[in-house]
């Protein structure tokens, strides 16, 4: 059985971060395109559509790369405890719906928060996308291993 760069990675990487979850989103599907020559007609239609996709996982990576590079761990962490201010602080609303809604975009920030603060514990700063396929120990170093 063959086993590939992804499958591996799935495997070891811990798996719990958005900005990991991209990066090993975007190798699969390069990989995917590496390997078009082999498939079948139909899959190679959806090339364009798999090109997109790269282009915006990279747009996306490049906008969480230059705020990650750009803010540094202090006002992470001001931020962080500013939420979790809000959030210790909120009032129940007499609208469970929108209650809801507020507590769960609470709690979403904060987890984001962590996770790009635990990232940075891990790293000074984020290379671009690319560099960890070339790299992969550094990819293994900013997923924890």
């Amino acid at each position: 059985m063959k086993i590939s760069f992804n499958d591996l990675l799935k495997t070891l990487v811990k798996n719990e971060n958005k900005v990991i979850d991209l990066i090993l989103e975007y190798g699969k599907i390069k990989q995917q395109m590496a390997k078009s020559e082999n498939r079948s007609w139909y899959f190679r239609q959806a090339e364009d559509s798999r090109m997109k996709k790269l282009a915006e996982l990279n747009s996306r990576f490049e906008s969480i790369r230059n705020h990650f590079n750009n803010t540094p761990i202090d006002i992470q962490i001001a931020e962080l405890n500013e939420i979790k201010e809000k959030q210790a602080n909120h009032i129940t609303l007499n609208n469970r719906t929108m209650d809801t809604f507020v507590r769960t975009s609470l709690a979403l920030k904060v987890s984001w928060l962590l996770q790009l603060i635990e990232l940075k514990a891990r790293t000074e700063s984020l290379h671009p996308i690319e560099h960890y396929f070339v790299n992969t120990g550094d990819l293994l170093a900013i997923s924890g291993w």
